[in-house]
């Protein structure tokens, strides 16, 4: 690929849109395009090693592959055995088009955003048309993820159209704590769609990608303090 690019002409960005990539975009325009344009290798952590881990962990024992859980979750031994009971689906991967109807393979060229859910469960035909997101969190506790998880419910209620409302759980595993935060009620979606088609836009737009510096630099593998090519940080 050459020479990292990080001033002058920087092609913008194309393809489908993920809660990830926007939450990037905002932090710091210079790390969303050496990540997502340029698709340099800079994510490889411990923090991130671990979160794989987990991630992992929760999906081979709720799926049946392995019988016992692994002690990285075993603070929330209790909880995740009960999710088990409801035969969640695990690490679902989403496609969705430009009026966020659900799309049946997710590397569809109509794709206008993916996602990938850590759990969902899909209301009973005879109960309450309710579906449930999980999303598993490591590290700190940050309100901003309330965020992702409100995108999920909304793709969520596209992909259960009888529903009623999305409820969203975050699972942070190294707090052994479940933030149960407000639903997203159908009446909701609308706004959540147009919301993020700004959002989206103002990434799609972009033609300067300058470099923000901010706390996230020290976690930055493209700061200068780690070596990377970013001139701040």
């Amino acid at each position: 690929m050459g020479k990292p690019q990080v001033t002058g002409d920087l092609k913008p960005y194309v393809g489908p849109f993920t809660h990830s990539r926007i939450r990037d975009f905002e932090t710091c325009k210079l790390q969303f395009h050496l990540r997502h344009v340029q698709r340099l290798d800079g994510q490889t952590s411990p923090a991130l090693e671990r979160g794989s881990k987990v991630h992992e962990a929760i999906e081979c024992f709720l799926n049946g592959w392995v019988k016992k859980l692994g002690e990285i979750v075993e603070g929330l031994r209790d909880p995740i055995m009960k999710l088990k009971k409801l035969n969640p689906e695990c690490e679902n991967l989403w496609a969705h088009d430009k009026n966020y109807q659900p799309l049946p393979d997710q590397f569809d060229k109509k794709a206008w955003c993916r996602a990938k859910l850590d759990a969902l469960v899909r209301p009973k035909p005879k109960g309450e048309q309710v579906v449930r997101v999980f999303d598993w969190k490591t590290g700190k506790i940050y309100p901003e993820n309330e965020d992702q998880t409100r995108f999920y419910g909304m793709l969520a209620l596209m992909k259960e159209p009888k529903a009623e409302r999305a409820d969203l759980e975050l699972w942070y595993v190294d707090q052994n704590e479940i933030k149960v935060q407000a639903p997203v009620f159908r009446t909701e979606v609308p706004a959540i769609q147009k919301d993020f088609n700004k959002r989206a836009g103002r990434m799609y737009d972009a033609k300067k990608f300058p470099a923000e510096p901010g706390m996230h630099c020290r976690a930055c593998p493209f700061s200068k303090r780690k070596g990377g090519p970013c001139p701040a940080g």
